[in-house]
């Protein structure tokens, strides 16, 4: 892991020594080229969904009964 550091550290240092140790002035403003580009067209597709019937039904389901004895306090300081 110590080397895992120390390897990174060398390039960080150089750029760092290399961005603070030069001058950079912008000689003339830059442009984005031109570009002609015509619009696509997306596939048309025939889709097909099968028919669904969706309703409703009424069931009585059978729950289970919970029975929680909890246990007594002592009422006694």
């Amino acid at each position: 892991m110590l080397f895992a550091k120390k390897l990174l550290l060398i390039p960080v240092a150089a750029l760092l020594a290399f961005s603070t140790g030069c001058l950079i002035e912008q000689e003339e403003p830059g442009e984005a080229p031109e570009v002609n580009v015509e619009p696509g067209r997306l596939p048309e597709y025939d889709v097909e969904g099968p028919d669904v019937e969706v309703g409703t039904e009424e069931k009585t389901i059978e729950v289970p009964t919970v029975d929680i004895d909890p246990p007594q306090r002592d009422t006694q300081n």
